[in-house]
């Protein structure tokens, strides 16, 4: 009788199955089992037996189980734990709604659709945007932060401190804008008004009797009165002798008048004419010998009304043409003439760290002036002030 095999005599009854399982299916091929291969619905638990399915980002749901459920308004995955709402309503896992951008305005994530960037990279909704009050400088919405109100207009307390602004209203300037000889910032809004005849400041605190204004800084020092002029004047022309060695040994007549009566007295009426050298000269006319000079009077006139240091100013550029009457060529060009005047009256200034007034006859807007005083200029520092004084005696142009 032939033994059984050793393998089938050790198996129990149920165990063939398992052997011929292992013997029909190869190696590497797995039995579907529940806890291996099967779909299990993240939400609710239960097997994927058939009908339709989703999987998202490695994870499976019921097609209807998925459309039920709360949704993360970003991500789009169920929510099967905590959430966030925003003010809208919409739902977020709480790692998704702390990493999204953030509207400055309403807090809420920036999730789709449109939205604004404002210049310093802060984004909003666009409908956010598009409803919110803005500032008046940068245009971006106001938002929580101080803000300062002016009339109707409003502004981030930032951007008004940072701005620049008018000196007569105090609003920040924007647009076309000018600077007056002091310093002072005059917005568009102020540009057609009454200005002051010397600084161009719209506020009008004098009314001279010719017609002139005068704004509070320049008729704080205005001269008005003739003796107060004269005694200026007379103090000027001591000066120029002992500081710059223009003697005027004549008897000069000196008058305060009016725009008037000193646009009467010569060719030039444009606003920039100041003042006035006057020479009169008479004659003998002596038989071969021709005509003979018996007498020459000199007068200045100044206009009256002008602040203390143009005064000054104009009073040092007359003296000059004095001195130059007495001692320089009879054919001394125009701009030889009016450049040394206009630099001995910016000398004058200097000496007394009178800078506002220095720039105002470095900057004349009349061409003559300025480049007759660019060339005097240049001559007299290559020559310094006394070789300066005996060349101008000798030019007839520069």
């Amino acid at each position: 009788m032939n033994a059984e095999p050793p393998l089938l005599t050790a198996l129990r009854p149920g165990t063939i199955i398992l052997v011929l399982s292992l013997i029909i299916f190869p190696l590497g091929w797995h039995i579907l089992s529940a806890n291996e291969d099967e779909l299990v619905c993240e939400i609710c638990g239960e097997v994927i037996q058939h009908g339709q399915y989703i999987i998202l980002d490695g994870h499976t749901y019921h097609n209807r189980c998925y459309e039920r459920c709360l949704k993360c308004a970003i991500c789009r995955k169920p929510i099967l734990d905590e959430y966030v709402k925003d003010k809208q309503g919409q739902a977020y896992h709480p790692e998704c709604y702390d990493q999204a951008p953030k509207c400055a305005l309403c807090g809420d994530p920036i999730i789709q659709g449109r939205y604004y960037t404002g210049q310093s990279g802060t984004v909003y909704h666009q409908h956010c945007y598009d409803k919110a009050a803005k500032c008046e400088l940068c245009q971006e919405p106001l938002g929580k932060g101080p803000v300062i109100r002016l009339g109707q207009h409003r502004y981030h307390q930032s951007c008004f401190d940072n701005a620049l602004k008018c000196d007569i209203c105090g609003f920040p300037i924007q647009g076309e804008y000018r600077i007056d000889m002091y310093g002072r910032n005059i917005c568009s809004k102020h540009l057609h008004d009454q200005a002051c005849c010397i600084c161009d400041y719209p506020r009008i605190k004098t009314k001279l009797s010719d017609g002139r204004g005068l704004c509070e800084r320049c008729s704080t020092t205005a001269i008005l009165k003739e003796d107060q002029a004269e005694r200026l004047f007379n103090r000027i022309k001591n000066d120029l002798h002992h500081e710059f060695g223009l003697e005027i040994d004549i008897k000069i007549a000196f008058q305060l008048i009016d725009q008037k009566t000193l646009f009467s007295l010569g060719t030039e009426t444009e606003p920039s004419m100041l003042g006035k050298f006057l020479r009169q000269t008479k004659t003998l006319s002596v038989p071969i010998l021709g005509d003979k000079t018996i007498s020459e009077d000199f007068t200045i006139v100044i206009l009256y009304g002008l602040p203390r240091m143009l005064f000054v100013s104009v009073a040092a550029h007359e003296l000059t043409h004095a001195w130059q009457a007495l001692h320089c060529r009879d054919d001394q060009s125009v701009e030889v003439k009016e450049g040394t005047a206009e630099l001995i009256a910016y000398l004058y200034l200097e000496k007394r760290n009178e800078f506002i007034w220095m720039d105002r006859i470095a900057n004349n807007e009349v061409t003559l002036y300025r480049t007759g005083f660019e060339k005097a200029l240049d001559l007299y520092k290559k020559l310094g002030l006394n070789r300066f004084r005996q060349r101008v005696t000798e030019l007839d142009r520069f």
